[in-house]
Protein backbone atom coordinates (compact mmCIF):
# COMPACT_ATOMS: atom_id res chain seq x y z
CA UNK A 1 0.00 0.00 0.00
CA UNK A 2 2.33 2.65 -1.57
CA UNK A 3 0.02 5.53 -2.51
CA UNK A 4 -3.44 6.29 -2.01
CA UNK A 5 -5.36 5.34 -4.61
CA UNK A 6 -4.38 1.93 -3.33
CA UNK A 7 -5.75 3.19 0.40
CA UNK A 8 -8.57 4.58 -1.01
CA UNK A 9 -9.54 1.03 -1.82
CA UNK A 10 -8.70 -0.69 1.80
CA UNK A 11 -11.17 2.19 3.29
CA UNK A 12 -14.20 1.47 0.49
CA UNK A 13 -13.91 -2.27 1.66
CA UNK A 14 -13.68 -1.08 5.01
CA UNK A 15 -16.98 1.40 4.02
CA UNK A 16 -18.55 -2.23 2.68
CA UNK A 17 -18.17 -4.07 5.66
CA UNK A 18 -19.36 -2.00 7.86
CA UNK A 19 -22.28 -1.01 6.01
CA UNK A 20 -22.76 -5.05 6.18
CA UNK A 21 -22.13 -5.07 9.88
CA UNK A 22 -25.15 -1.90 10.58
CA UNK A 23 -22.47 -0.46 12.03
CA UNK A 24 -22.81 3.89 11.75
CA UNK A 25 -19.88 5.92 10.44
CA UNK A 26 -19.78 7.08 13.75
CA UNK A 27 -19.44 4.23 15.44
CA UNK A 28 -16.20 3.23 13.04
CA UNK A 29 -14.44 6.30 13.55
CA UNK A 30 -14.84 7.28 17.38
CA UNK A 31 -11.62 8.54 18.88
CA UNK A 32 -10.09 7.42 15.43
CA UNK A 33 -11.08 10.68 13.15
CA UNK A 34 -13.60 12.67 12.42
CA UNK A 35 -16.56 12.01 9.97
CA UNK A 36 -16.01 14.94 7.95
CA UNK A 37 -12.41 13.65 7.33
CA UNK A 38 -13.73 10.50 6.79
CA UNK A 39 -15.82 11.89 4.00
CA UNK A 40 -12.95 13.41 2.62
CA UNK A 41 -11.27 10.32 2.63
CA UNK A 42 -14.05 8.83 0.51
CA UNK A 43 -13.86 11.21 -1.90
CA UNK A 44 -10.14 11.58 -2.28
CA UNK A 45 -10.21 14.82 -1.12
CA UNK A 46 -7.60 14.21 1.64
CA UNK A 47 -4.96 11.75 1.85
CA UNK A 48 -6.03 8.84 4.08
CA UNK A 49 -2.77 8.04 7.01
CA UNK A 50 -2.13 3.97 7.32
CA UNK A 51 -2.50 3.97 11.10
CA UNK A 52 -6.26 5.91 10.49
CA UNK A 53 -7.00 2.28 8.46
CA UNK A 54 -5.36 0.18 10.85
CA UNK A 55 -7.24 1.35 13.31
CA UNK A 56 -10.20 1.17 11.37
CA UNK A 57 -9.44 -2.30 10.76
CA UNK A 58 -9.18 -3.41 14.27
CA UNK A 59 -12.51 -1.73 15.26
CA UNK A 60 -14.53 -4.04 12.40
CA UNK A 61 -13.27 -6.99 14.25
CA UNK A 62 -12.01 -8.66 10.44
CA UNK A 63 -8.77 -10.51 9.82
CA UNK A 64 -6.44 -8.54 7.12
CA UNK A 65 -7.41 -11.56 4.69
CA UNK A 66 -11.26 -10.70 4.84
CA UNK A 67 -10.05 -6.71 3.73
CA UNK A 68 -8.24 -8.34 1.49
CA UNK A 69 -11.32 -10.39 -0.42
CA UNK A 70 -13.45 -7.13 -0.33
CA UNK A 71 -10.64 -5.43 -1.83
CA UNK A 72 -10.06 -7.99 -4.83
CA UNK A 73 -14.34 -7.22 -5.28
CA UNK A 74 -13.26 -3.23 -5.18
CA UNK A 75 -10.94 -3.60 -7.88
CA UNK A 76 -12.09 -6.45 -10.21
CA UNK A 77 -13.52 -4.80 -13.33
CA UNK A 78 -16.49 -6.25 -14.99
CA UNK A 79 -15.12 -5.87 -18.46
CA UNK A 80 -13.72 -9.24 -18.29
CA UNK A 81 -9.84 -7.56 -18.58
CA UNK A 82 -8.81 -10.38 -15.81
CA UNK A 83 -10.61 -13.28 -17.33
CA UNK A 84 -9.03 -12.65 -20.75
CA UNK A 85 -5.27 -12.38 -19.07
CA UNK A 86 -5.98 -15.82 -17.16
CA UNK A 87 -7.44 -17.90 -20.03
CA UNK A 88 -5.08 -16.62 -22.44
CA UNK A 89 -2.10 -17.21 -19.84
CA UNK A 90 -2.87 -21.05 -19.56
CA UNK A 91 -3.38 -21.23 -23.56
CA UNK A 92 -7.57 -21.75 -23.14
CA UNK A 93 -8.03 -19.98 -26.38
CA UNK A 94 -12.10 -21.07 -26.73
CA UNK A 95 -12.03 -19.63 -22.91
CA UNK A 96 -10.98 -16.44 -24.37
CA UNK A 97 -12.29 -15.86 -27.78
CA UNK A 98 -15.69 -14.28 -26.37
CA UNK A 99 -13.34 -11.80 -24.05
CA UNK A 100 -11.15 -11.41 -27.42
CA UNK A 101 -13.78 -10.45 -29.06
CA UNK A 102 -15.24 -7.56 -26.05
CA UNK A 103 -11.82 -6.27 -25.55
CA UNK A 104 -10.36 -5.48 -29.20
CA UNK A 105 -11.14 -1.63 -29.01
CA UNK A 106 -11.31 -1.49 -25.74
CA UNK A 107 -11.13 2.41 -23.96
CA UNK A 108 -12.97 2.48 -21.25
CA UNK A 109 -9.46 3.30 -18.75
CA UNK A 110 -5.84 4.84 -18.60
CA UNK A 111 -3.52 5.18 -21.25
CA UNK A 112 -1.23 2.51 -19.67
CA UNK A 113 -4.28 -0.27 -19.15
CA UNK A 114 -6.00 0.71 -22.47
CA UNK A 115 -2.37 0.02 -24.05
CA UNK A 116 -2.12 -3.40 -22.02
CA UNK A 117 -5.24 -4.81 -22.68
CA UNK A 118 -4.00 -4.18 -26.84
CA UNK A 119 -0.73 -5.95 -26.43
CA UNK A 120 -2.64 -8.61 -24.41
CA UNK A 121 -5.44 -8.59 -27.88
CA UNK A 122 -2.27 -9.17 -30.07
CA UNK A 123 -0.30 -11.41 -27.70
CA UNK A 124 -3.36 -13.29 -28.48
CA UNK A 125 -3.45 -13.17 -31.95
CA UNK A 126 -0.14 -14.44 -32.03
CA UNK A 127 -0.72 -16.93 -30.30
CA UNK A 128 -3.73 -17.79 -32.33
CA UNK A 129 -1.68 -17.50 -35.57
CA UNK A 130 -3.95 -15.01 -36.73
CA UNK A 131 -0.95 -12.79 -37.01
CA UNK A 132 3.53 -13.44 -37.11
CA UNK A 133 5.91 -13.27 -34.49
CA UNK A 134 7.49 -10.53 -36.05
CA UNK A 135 4.20 -8.34 -35.73
CA UNK A 136 3.52 -8.73 -32.67
CA UNK A 137 7.40 -8.26 -31.77
CA UNK A 138 6.65 -4.72 -33.69
CA UNK A 139 3.54 -3.94 -31.75
CA UNK A 140 5.62 -4.18 -28.92
CA UNK A 141 8.02 -2.14 -29.56
CA UNK A 142 6.34 0.71 -30.95
CA UNK A 143 4.36 1.00 -27.65
CA UNK A 144 7.09 0.56 -25.23
CA UNK A 145 7.39 4.30 -24.59
CA UNK A 146 3.79 4.27 -23.09
CA UNK A 147 4.72 2.48 -19.72
CA UNK A 148 7.38 3.69 -17.37
CA UNK A 149 10.60 1.83 -17.12
CA UNK A 150 10.99 1.94 -13.71
CA UNK A 151 7.51 -0.14 -13.35
CA UNK A 152 6.19 1.48 -10.38
CA UNK A 153 2.22 0.79 -12.00
CA UNK A 154 1.18 -2.80 -12.62
CA UNK A 155 0.24 -1.63 -15.54
CA UNK A 156 4.36 -0.81 -16.69
CA UNK A 157 5.49 -3.88 -14.78
CA UNK A 158 2.58 -6.43 -16.91
CA UNK A 159 4.04 -4.66 -20.47
CA UNK A 160 7.79 -5.17 -19.83
CA UNK A 161 7.24 -8.81 -18.36
CA UNK A 162 5.32 -9.30 -21.10
CA UNK A 163 8.07 -8.06 -23.41
CA UNK A 164 11.01 -10.21 -21.77
CA UNK A 165 9.02 -13.35 -22.39
CA UNK A 166 8.43 -12.44 -26.14
CA UNK A 167 12.11 -11.69 -26.55
CA UNK A 168 13.74 -13.64 -23.69
CA UNK A 169 15.32 -10.30 -22.81
CA UNK A 170 16.71 -9.99 -19.42
CA UNK A 171 18.27 -6.17 -19.75
CA UNK A 172 15.87 -5.25 -17.36
CA UNK A 173 15.60 -8.13 -14.70
CA UNK A 174 16.50 -6.77 -11.85
CA UNK A 175 13.77 -4.05 -12.22
CA UNK A 176 11.36 -6.88 -12.52
CA UNK A 177 12.60 -8.57 -9.74
CA UNK A 178 12.37 -5.50 -7.48
CA UNK A 179 8.82 -4.14 -8.56
CA UNK A 180 7.33 -7.83 -7.99
CA UNK A 181 8.95 -8.54 -4.46
CA UNK A 182 8.76 -5.02 -3.42
CA UNK A 183 6.24 -3.23 -4.66
CA UNK A 184 2.96 -5.46 -2.83
CA UNK A 185 1.19 -5.13 -5.68
CA UNK A 186 -0.89 -8.49 -4.44
CA UNK A 187 -2.84 -6.20 -1.68
CA UNK A 188 -4.77 -4.44 -4.45
CA UNK A 189 -3.94 -6.14 -7.73
CA UNK A 190 -3.57 -9.91 -7.15
CA UNK A 191 -4.98 -11.61 -10.20
CA UNK A 192 -2.93 -9.82 -12.27
CA UNK A 193 -0.06 -9.98 -10.31
CA UNK A 194 -0.66 -13.96 -10.04
CA UNK A 195 -0.45 -13.65 -13.76
CA UNK A 196 2.42 -11.63 -14.44
CA UNK A 197 4.74 -13.50 -11.70
CA UNK A 198 4.33 -16.67 -13.19
CA UNK A 199 4.75 -15.71 -16.35
CA UNK A 200 7.95 -14.87 -15.40
CA UNK A 201 8.48 -17.99 -13.48
CA UNK A 202 8.73 -19.68 -16.44
CA UNK A 203 11.41 -17.70 -17.89
CA UNK A 204 13.53 -17.88 -14.89
CA UNK A 205 13.01 -21.45 -14.51
CA UNK A 206 14.95 -21.73 -18.40
CA UNK A 207 17.96 -20.59 -17.11
CA UNK A 208 20.07 -21.22 -13.87
CA UNK A 209 21.91 -18.22 -13.86
CA UNK A 210 18.79 -16.92 -12.45
CA UNK A 211 18.08 -19.56 -9.78
CA UNK A 212 18.38 -17.55 -6.43
CA UNK A 213 15.92 -14.93 -8.17
CA UNK A 214 13.67 -17.78 -8.98
CA UNK A 215 13.98 -19.21 -5.55
CA UNK A 216 12.75 -15.84 -3.82
CA UNK A 217 10.10 -15.11 -6.39
CA UNK A 218 8.30 -18.71 -6.14
CA UNK A 219 8.84 -18.90 -2.42
CA UNK A 220 6.54 -15.06 -2.57
CA UNK A 221 4.24 -16.94 -5.56
CA UNK A 222 3.32 -19.63 -3.14
CA UNK A 223 2.46 -17.82 -0.06
CA UNK A 224 0.28 -15.61 -2.14
CA UNK A 225 -1.35 -17.87 -4.02
CA UNK A 226 -2.70 -20.01 -0.41
CA UNK A 227 -3.24 -16.91 1.27
CA UNK A 228 -5.91 -15.98 -1.84
CA UNK A 229 -7.09 -19.70 -2.04
CA UNK A 230 -7.35 -18.91 -5.90
CA UNK A 231 -7.33 -22.89 -7.86
CA UNK A 232 -5.33 -21.33 -11.02
CA UNK A 233 -2.62 -19.96 -9.30
CA UNK A 234 -2.40 -22.51 -6.82
CA UNK A 235 -2.23 -24.65 -9.44
CA UNK A 236 0.61 -23.15 -10.97
CA UNK A 237 2.19 -22.42 -7.44
CA UNK A 238 2.68 -26.35 -6.99
CA UNK A 239 4.94 -27.02 -9.92
CA UNK A 240 7.15 -23.94 -9.23
CA UNK A 241 7.17 -25.29 -5.50
CA UNK A 242 7.63 -28.57 -6.75
CA UNK A 243 10.60 -27.49 -9.10
CA UNK A 244 12.57 -25.48 -6.46
CA UNK A 245 12.53 -28.50 -4.09
CA UNK A 246 13.60 -30.92 -7.03
CA UNK A 247 16.75 -28.16 -7.61
CA UNK A 248 17.58 -28.40 -4.06
CA UNK A 249 17.19 -32.37 -3.77
CA UNK A 250 14.20 -32.16 -1.51
CA UNK A 251 12.08 -35.22 -2.66
CA UNK A 252 8.87 -34.08 -1.00
CA UNK A 253 8.99 -32.25 -4.43
CA UNK A 254 6.48 -35.42 -5.54
CA UNK A 255 3.86 -34.71 -3.36
CA UNK A 256 3.74 -31.02 -4.85
CA UNK A 257 3.52 -32.57 -8.33
CA UNK A 258 1.02 -34.49 -7.47
CA UNK A 259 -0.97 -31.96 -5.92
CA UNK A 260 -0.17 -29.61 -9.26
CA UNK A 261 -1.71 -32.50 -11.58
CA UNK A 262 -4.43 -32.68 -9.50
CA UNK A 263 -5.64 -29.38 -9.70
CA UNK A 264 -4.50 -29.28 -13.90
CA UNK A 265 -6.79 -32.07 -13.77
CA UNK A 266 -9.73 -30.41 -11.78
CA UNK A 267 -9.51 -27.17 -14.14
CA UNK A 268 -8.54 -27.46 -17.35
CA UNK A 269 -10.35 -28.13 -20.16
CA UNK A 270 -7.41 -29.96 -21.61
CA UNK A 271 -3.86 -30.90 -20.33
CA UNK A 272 -1.57 -27.61 -20.18
CA UNK A 273 2.03 -27.67 -22.05
CA UNK A 274 2.73 -24.37 -20.35
CA UNK A 275 4.72 -26.67 -17.43
CA UNK A 276 5.45 -29.68 -19.71
CA UNK A 277 9.32 -28.75 -19.52
CA UNK A 278 9.82 -28.35 -16.09
CA UNK A 279 7.45 -31.73 -15.04
CA UNK A 280 9.47 -33.66 -17.93
CA UNK A 281 12.82 -32.49 -16.02
CA UNK A 282 11.33 -33.58 -12.73
CA UNK A 283 10.21 -37.43 -13.97
CA UNK A 284 12.74 -38.16 -16.36
CA UNK A 285 14.88 -40.14 -14.17
CA UNK A 286 14.16 -44.02 -14.00
CA UNK A 287 13.86 -43.26 -9.97
CA UNK A 288 10.83 -41.33 -11.07
CA UNK A 289 8.73 -44.21 -12.51
CA UNK A 290 6.86 -45.04 -9.71
CA UNK A 291 5.80 -41.28 -9.54
CA UNK A 292 4.74 -41.31 -13.13
CA UNK A 293 2.80 -44.82 -12.28
CA UNK A 294 1.32 -42.89 -8.74
CA UNK A 295 0.41 -39.74 -10.85
CA UNK A 296 -1.38 -41.90 -13.61
CA UNK A 297 -3.57 -43.56 -11.50
CA UNK A 298 -4.33 -40.66 -9.16
CA UNK A 299 -5.68 -39.41 -12.73
CA UNK A 300 -7.90 -42.31 -14.10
Amino acid sequence: MQNNQDLILYLEAIDTIRKEKGLSIEALIEDITSERSYRRYMNQELSIPLQTLEKMILRLGVSMSDILIYVLKVKQKPSGIIEFFTYLHYDEFILAKPFYERLKNYQKDSLQLNTLVSMYVSWYEYKSLLISSDTFKTTLESHKHIFNPAMNTIESLSFYILYAITFEDFTLHETIMRSLLENNFYLSQILLFDIITDQYLLLLSKDDIYEKDYERLSTLFYQVAHMWHDAYFIYSAYVHQAYLKFRNNDLTYKDDLKKHLYYEHLLLSKPSKKYENMISVMTSSSADLILKKDLEEALK
